[in-house]
């Protein structure tokens, strides 16, 4: 079994060609599909538990990590998610003499994982790196060379909790029954809080709710506020004024002195 695969590098001097073979099956053939993952340097530290993800177009840095490395403040971001910022640090692919060291730009994010770090495909891209999932081997060009990293399958299976539970044991089935009522109502939204009402307008009906968790001070703060902007309530439509023709208008094309035509009922075809 042999895969050979050829690096294109322009007018550049022609790379190796890098081939796997069952040389590389250091583990013998995989027993199911386990992930790539491998130990590799950043920052000068050996760091396992990298996931290689080809399908990520980020390098993700998880918090507990980046804590552990004691790296420099990172720079922030301002997102939804809990994205600490970003750091570039040198990575090293490789071992011994076929080492390849670049600077990678990591996503710094706060949350739980069962991984260190992962590899998104554009690093993978600057490294220059042929992925065999079947030998589970990263190989990459090094000069004239070519280095190789091989994923650390034990330590995989030890934190990959779809791996770990492996049995030999049939696997047993349990079946349930739910009555599903495709016409449930759904609730109207509620307000979070109770309300009340209060006059702001000359008029008893003039009212609008307010919330009953305010204070004292700002209920009275907030009820002048809305008394002394009460005209801005439509509580007519006397009060709903025109909009400025100058702002917004609308032309309807039509000649005054056309007549205007009644269409003619169209004749239906005889029902067959």
């Amino acid at each position: 079994m042999c895969d050979n695969y050829r690096i294109h590098g322009g007018n550049a001097a022609p790379n190796p060609v890098i081939t796997f073979d069952d040389r590389d099956l250091r583990c013998g053939l995989p027993s199911h599909d386990e992930p790539m993952v491998i130990s590799m340097v950043a920052a000068k530290y050996k760091i396992e538990l990298v996931l290689i993800d080809q399908g990520n177009s980020t390098n993700i840095l998880y918090w507990s990590t980046y804590q552990k490395l004691r790296l420099p403040n990172v720079r922030e971001l301002f997102t939804q998610v809990s994205i600490k910022g970003v750091i570039k640090l040198d990575t090293v692919f490789g071992e011994s003499d076929s080492i390849k060291c670049i600077l990678v730009l990591y996503t710094v994010v706060d949350v739980e994982a069962s991984y260190n770090i992962i590899m998104g495909r554009p690093t993978l891209n600057r490294f220059r790196a042929v992925i065999s999932t079947l030998h589970l081997c990263i190989k990459f060009p090094v000069g004239q060379g070519v280095g190789s990293v091989w994923a650390d399958s034990h330590i995989a299976k030890r934190w990959d909790p779809n791996l770990s539970v492996l049995s030999s044991r049939p696997s047993t089935f349990w079946t349930y029954t739910w009555t599903l009522d495709v016409a449930t109502s759904m609730k109207d939204p509620t307000p979070a809080e109770d309300l009340k009402e209060i006059q702001v307008g000359l008029s008893a009906v003039h009212r609008t709710k307010i919330g009953t968790t305010l204070s004292h001070e700002e209920e009275a703060c907030l009820t002048n506020f809305l008394k002394h902007n009460s005209n801005v309530f439509a509580w007519t439509t006397d009060n709903m004024l025109d909009i400025n023709p100058e702002f917004m208008c609308h032309r309807l094309f039509v000649s005054p002195s056309t007549k205007p035509v009644v269409q003619k009922k169209c004749k239906q075809g005889e029902e067959k």
